[in-house]
């Protein structure tokens, strides 16, 4: 605006030495022009402040400018100590709750510790009183223990006659094996006994059940001879008489080969 106004000046200059010259109204238009040009003056005053204004604004501006970049960057910084801290704060929240459960964990312990400490107070009063039952008991079970000694010694004595008893009844017990041993030798010889005296009983039933005709055909032949008749049931008599003077009577079973009409006195 300035070089504008000064570019009008000269021409405004040649025209007031050409209006000086050529009619009389100069005067008019150089007061007109002299009241534009203090107008401009004034207005180049006033745009020259406004300039001065703005230069003003602008550095105000610049500055309010690095002000709010320093407050951006202490906002960041903020932001970042912000951020750290909340983390921090999860972190700490996070370590809260597990002192929190910590701290249940622990007054649960305490608890059951304290129930602890109780029952061992009562047990500590039960093993007082135990201990003195436990005394008294001692006492009582070594005036019993005396007792069974004495009576330990009694049995024991005891026991020795039973041992020597023992002893006797094991040889009693070898003799009466040895009189079963026996016994069977004189069973089986019972029974060969019986079988020949059966089997003379059965020749001497032939001989006197024999019919008359062989007998009338033996006195053709031969005469009998009554002595021999005679001396063969002298022998069955005795050996009868043998067998019935020796009863067999079994203490064990019999075995089993043995019926139960071989047991007894045989005929």
């Amino acid at each position: 605006m300035t070089t504008q106004r000064q570019r009008k000046t000269p021409a405004q200059n040649g025209k007031t030495s050409t209006i000086a010259e050529s009619s009389p109204s100069v005067s008019s238009e150089q007061t007109e022009l002299m009241t534009k040009i203090d107008d401009l003056k004034h207005e180049l005053e006033q745009s020259q402040q406004s300039e001065k204004l703005l230069q003003q604004t602008i550095e105000q501006l610049q500055t309010q400018i690095e002000e709010q970049t320093s407050i951006v960057q202490t906002l960041e910084t903020n932001i970042e100590k912000t951020n750290q801290a909340q983390t921090e704060l999860k972190e700490a929240q996070q370590t809260a709750l597990k002192l929190a459960e910590e701290n249940k964990k622990l007054i649960a312990e305490n608890q059951q510790l304290q129930t602890i400490a109780e029952e061992v107070t009562q047990l500590q009063t039960k093993l007082k009183h135990s201990e003195k039952t436990a005394a008294e008991k001692a006492s009582h079970l070594h005036t019993e223990l005396s007792k069974t000694q004495k009576d330990a010694l009694h049995l024991a004595e005891a026991n020795q006659k039973l041992i020597e008893e023992n002893k006797h009844l094991q040889a009693d017990v070898k003799k009466a094996q040895q009189v079963r041993v026996e016994l069977t030798q004189v069973q089986q010889s019972a029974l060969q006994l019986a079988d020949s005296n059966q089997k003379l009983i059965e020749e001497n039933q032939k001989l006197t059940e024999k019919p008359p005709e062989q007998t009338s055909t033996l006195a053709t032949k031969a005469p009998v001879n009554d002595a021999d008749l005679r001396s063969h049931r002298e022998i069955i008599r005795q050996r009868q008489a043998a067998t019935l003077a020796h009863p067999v009577f079994p203490i064990d079973p019999a075995p089993p080969k043995v019926s139960d009409q071989d047991i007894g006195w045989f005929d």
